[in-house]
């Protein structure tokens, strides 16, 4: 403050930059040309958020400056500029030091469930402020009542509030698990048990292990009992340490998400994406995977030497993304075309292709004739010409109607595609083809997700009960009628 006095002072460098080491605002005072000098302003902004207003307008636009800024003061969401307030990691981080910075973000963020966790996790009655769709969303409720308890209830959804075992587990501190929900669906009791556990775990997945909490989810959706994540509420620490002894599925799940942190910095010497490498680690033994974990850059050149062994190859398959990934049809991702590679036959091939530049590949992806690889890409390469034009309300996801060509094979897809008013009939008139349920399971997954979630299941926990169904007429009359009989 002291600045305001001294004249001659306040374009002194060491003299502003102790001032606002004591008192961010204190910026105010300074120079122009010192308001403009970066680690001056983020000195100021990490005392006080509130300095970035003093800043200039460069400085202002700079997102490392913003972000230390609403990382000490979050309502000053409100005085970004206008393009910033859009930034997804700019909300999240106003709403980690001050939920109610909620009411500033625009209406677009706001439908989004996880920036609206993020706020009622750090303050729950920030739940006021958000959607009324997301205030019936029990994962959303059930953080702001963890955070403010009985002061949430009132900003509920009025379904919610007439729900009284809700109501109960969600006021409780810490429930026994499945408690209060024992008369409820299976698969909707984790989902709240995993919501109510959120707020022990999260802080320690990110701090311990920079696990974000939807990296984890997969694998604690694996765990039961659902009494065994009552040890998250007073030892959240020593329940993620017990998961490397679980069985072996659960136990090498998070162990390839506790890899990220420690392989990303090393991925791109190699040229590898980390959702390439990730699908490698699949394929690794429980040695390779603690090498990971213990020595990455032993690990990486380790796998890069190896000749043999399906991690090996999913390796080579990520290094060869980067010069075949830009020359793709436009329309055709990378997941299509790495299930594509994967019918080459031997490492030592595709480390070939590698070795020798990418040209010969892409020549012989599109002429190889009955070559294994060509004729999956020859599949592949209907999606950019046909996936706009699939009939349907919604029309299906790609990977849906994908599982419909594979089954039809190379003689019949082109006949299929040609008419696919044809092909719909044909398959109401015989339902119980394999090729007829697989496509009704297609129309039917965009109009049932929605009411999954909600039950707390996913398409791929209930397709298996929906292609055991004794009558395929049952989900055609889910597409006609509507899915709640069938829910």
């Amino acid at each position: 403050r002291g600045l305001r006095w001294a004249a001659d002072l306040r374009g002194d460098f060491e003299i502003v930059k102790t001032a606002v080491r004591e008192c961010g605002t204190a910026l105010a005072e300074a120079t122009v040309d010192l308001r403009n000098d970066k680690e001056i302003v983020m000195t100021a902004v990490k005392e006080d958020g509130r300095a970035l207003l003093f800043a200039s307008h460069g400085l202002r636009a700079d997102k490392e400056v913003v972000l230390a800024a609403l990382a000490q003061h979050g309502a000053g969401l409100a005085h970004v500029l206008d393009g910033q307030i859009y930034d997804p990691e700019i909300c999240r981080t106003a709403l980690a030091q001050n939920g109610m910075a909620l009411m500033y973000v625009p209406e677009a963020l706001r439908l989004q469930r996880e920036v609206v966790i993020a706020a009622v996790t750090q303050r729950g009655v920030a739940l006021q402020y958000a959607p009324y769709a997301l205030r019936g969303d029990t994962e959303v409720v059930v953080a702001a009542l963890n955070e403010a308890g009985q002061e949430a209830v009132e900003y509920m959804s009025l379904d919610l509030k007439r729900d009284p075992v809700f109501v109960e587990f969600g006021l409780a501190a810490k429930p026994a698990f499945p408690g209060v929900l024992a008369e409820r669906h299976a698969p909707l009791q984790r989902k709240l048990v995993l919501a109510k556990v959120r707020r022990f775990l999260e802080p320690v997945l990110w701090e311990e292990h920079k696990v974000s909490w939807l990296e984890v989810l997969p694998v604690l959706r694996q765990i039961g009992p659902l009494s065994d994540f009552e040890q998250a509420f007073d030892a959240p620490e020593a329940f993620l340490e017990g998961l490397a002894g679980r069985p072996a599925d659960i136990a090498k799940a998070w162990a390839i998400v506790r890899a990220k942190s420690a392989l990303m910095p090393i991925l791109p010497q190699h040229g590898v994406a980390w959702e390439d490498m990730a699908v490698a680690l699949g394929h690794a033994s429980a040695a390779d995977l603690a090498m990971a974990l213990d020595s990455p850059e032993e690990f990486v050149k380790d796998l890069a030497a190896r000749r043999t062994g399906e991690a090996v190859k999913w390796f080579l398959i990520a290094q060869l993304r980067p010069g075949l990934e830009p020359t793709l049809p436009a329309g055709l991702p990378w997941s299509d075309l790495a299930w594509v590679l994967d019918a080459i036959e031997t490492n030592k091939e595709i480390r070939g292709f590698l070795e020798g530049g990418v040209d010969l590949l892409k020549w012989k992806l599109v002429n190889g004739g009955e070559w294994p690889a060509a004729r999956r890409y020859a599949m592949a390469a209907l999606r950019p010409r046909v996936q706009a034009d699939l009939p349907g309300e919604p029309p299906p996801r790609w990977g849906d109607f994908f599982r419909v060509v594979l089954e039809l094979g190379d003689e019949q897809v082109h006949e299929v595609l040609a008419d696919m008013r044809k092909f719909v009939q044909r398959c109401r008139m015989d339902p119980y083809s394999r090729v007829s349920q697989l496509w009704t399971l297609a129309l039917l997954r965009p109009k049932v997700e929605e009411a999954l979630e909600v039950q707390g299941n996913t398409w791929d926990d209930i397709l298996p009960v929906l292609e055991g169904m004794d009558t395929m007429r049952e989900l055609q009359a889910a597409l006609d009628d509507g899915v709640g009989p069938l829910l």
